[in-house]
């Protein structure tokens, strides 16, 4: 049965037809009268020839008539009903393609969000194939999907129980996977193509494909963790939590940043941000011992899925460090040690220190401690012995050894630590007495002079450490227990020779979602992914399917018979004039 997608247009055939009339009345070869002496040579073959000229004229005047009436035939956008899609019989393959980033939880004028409405479409789409293909569904994401099945219960749950997810992918490597599994089939994208999303595509010719783009609220605050604050993780540390907030929307705006700790208040921001625009803020706070998780959260109710970014870290217990003094007439030498990771001697800052006599160096007591400090006179034997007991030893030269001066050399950390040498600025550090040690086989360089004298040692027995160092803890080996970078060296330096805690932050991905859409008409739809067709779903997108699915092949055809018909009028003209 044909159908007319624009009936009004039909409406003009009355005046193309009068109009062709009119034209070919017009270029009709007219009679000539021609002086001959005697006519009785003609007479016998005079009506024969009037008869072609006449059957001649018709077919000129039926021909003129389709070439004006095949365009206007073509523009009324003709349908066939009743036939199949492209694929023919029952074995037509279709793909869902179902965007499921953090983007389609904007919501729509309905009150709905853009992914609820992409499964109530999806469904809608799955109930209308009722030709018994089969059907595959894709997620945009890393989720998988459903293979090519006649089974629509299976990809009617998968869609019901999909839920939005942090993005993993992209439209266009997701769209490639559909056109190579439905080959010559059919694809529809449901999604509100956002510019991060899309991903390159060039166009495929050998599956239809079309977009049903959902069009939302645009305005969106994202949050995600940027990061710590480079410090010890152990109980009673101070830590400073950064975040980053964007403004993804064309408006300014103004929204309140909320910091939970372990579900509770720790601290709020208010903001303002202008179209486009990123800002960080910063909260401090101090973990207890044991896992310890919060989330960072600002106030938006278009986008909701990037609004809450998480984490979560274990904090180790307070680290106890043991002092050992050994004899021999010096000033205290962990005086500047204690003032810079424990002042108030109560442990407040991760580190907790207790005095031992060289005695209790042997002890198997010493286990408890994550490191032990032996400055002063001791007996080397107690220290190997302690280390291959499983201990981890920080010696400091002992004060009858030989010191050499270093005047002005700068040193610079190495290997895992080698970051510290831009953030201490270590070119302020003088050094003045050092007492290189030896370094054996094996043996690591921490901490190194400029003409590559080793300053700090690390000589590793399984799981236990001897560190050597070629200076002491007091101003007489350097100016560095009197600048700033002191403590957060020690710090630093503490927490590397210490046992490892294990603890490591893991934290939400940001979801990525934005409001810049792709596709904010059918002209840039086509533009971003070429070969797409656009069925809008604020009309009857099924008739529009239809339309695109049926008429433009016969409309195309049309066109080539007028053309085709255009060019034997030509030939038929010339012939006449001949």
């Amino acid at each position: 049965m044909l159908d007319w997608g624009a009936p009004h247009l039909l409406w003009i055939l009355p005046a193309v037809w009068l109009a062709a009339l009119v034209l070919h009345l017009y270029f009709r070869r007219r009679r000539m009268v021609v002086c001959f002496s005697d006519l009785e040579f003609f007479l016998r073959d005079e009506h024969h020839p009037a008869m072609r000229r006449r059957l001649r004229d018709l077919l000129k005047l039926l021909v003129r008539f389709l070439i004006l009436t095949l365009p206007v035939l073509a523009v009324a956008q003709p349908r066939l009903r009743g036939i199949a899609p492209p694929g023919g019989g029952g074995a037509v393959r279709r793909a869902i393609v179902l965007d499921d980033s953090f983007s389609m939880e904007r919501k729509l004028p309905a009150g709905e969000t853009a992914f609820q409405a992409a499964q109530r479409t999806a469904l809608s789409l799955l109930d209308g194939f009722d030709d018994g293909g089969e059907t595959a569904l894709f997620f945009s994401s890393a989720r998988p999907g459903v293979l090519p099945t006649a089974d629509r219960d299976k990809v009617r749950q998968a869609i019901r129980e999909a839920k939005t997810a942090p993005r993993a992918g992209t439209l266009a490597e997701t769209l490639a996977e559909a056109v190579r599994t439905v080959r010559d089939g059919e694809v529809f994208l449901l999604s509100d193509f956002q510019k991060s999303t899309l991903g390159s595509w060039s166009e495929a010719k050998e599956a239809r494909i079309y977009a049903l783009p959902l069009r939302g609220r645009e305005d969106n605050l994202s949050v995600e963790i940027a990061g710590f604050s480079e410090l010890p993780r152990r109980a009673g540390v101070r830590r400073i939590l950064r975040a980053k907030v964007a403004n993804h929307s064309n408006r300014p705006v103004e929204s309140r940043v909320e910091f939970l700790l372990h579900s509770r208040p720790a601290g709020e921001r208010l903001l303002s941000l202008a179209p486009g625009e990123w800002t960080e803020v910063a909260f401090e706070f101090a973990p207890p011992a044991g896992e310890c998780a919060g989330s960072v959260a600002v106030e938006d109710e278009n986008i909701p899925g990037d609004n809450r970014a998480t984490f979560s870290f274990r904090v180790a217990e307070t680290l106890p460090v043991a002092l050992v003094r050994g004899g021999g007439r010096m000033p205290d030498p962990f005086y500047f040690l204690r003032y810079a990771l424990d002042p108030g001697g109560d442990g407040r800052f991760g580190v907790r220190f207790e005095e031992l006599s060289p005695a209790e160096l042997g002890s198997g007591d010493l286990r408890r401690f994550g490191l032990v400090i032996v400055a002063g006179t001791v007996p080397e034997a107690r220290c190997d012995e302690f280390v291959k007991n499983g201990g981890r030893l920080w010696r400091l030269p002992a004060p009858e050894a030989k010191s050499v001066p270093a005047a002005g050399k700068k040193a610079a950390f190495a290997g895992a630590l080698a970051p510290l040498n831009d953030l201490l600025e270590m070119d302020f550090v003088e050094w003045k007495q050092i007492v290189p040690p030896a370094v054996p086989a094996g043996a690591e360089t921490w901490l190194r002079l400029g003409d590559g004298t080793p300053l700090l040692t690390a000589r590793r027995l399984g799981d236990s450490i001897r560190f050597d160092s070629a200076f002491d803890l007091r101003s007489r080996a350097s100016n560095w227990p009197l600048l700033r970078s002191f403590p957060v060296a020690m710090a630093k330096l503490v927490e590397a020779m210490a046992p490892d805690d294990g603890s490591s932050v893991t934290r939400s991905e940001p979801a990525g979602a934005e409001s810049e859409p792709a596709a904010a008409s059918a002209a840039e739809l086509r533009r971003t992914l070429p070969g797409v067709r656009e069925l809008r779903l604020d009309g009857d997108w099924r008739l529009r399917l239809e339309e695109l699915r049926r008429g433009t092949e016969l409309a195309g055809w049309l066109l080539l018979a007028a053309l085709l018909l255009f060019g034997v009028d030509c030939w038929m003209c010339r012939k006449e004039a001949a």
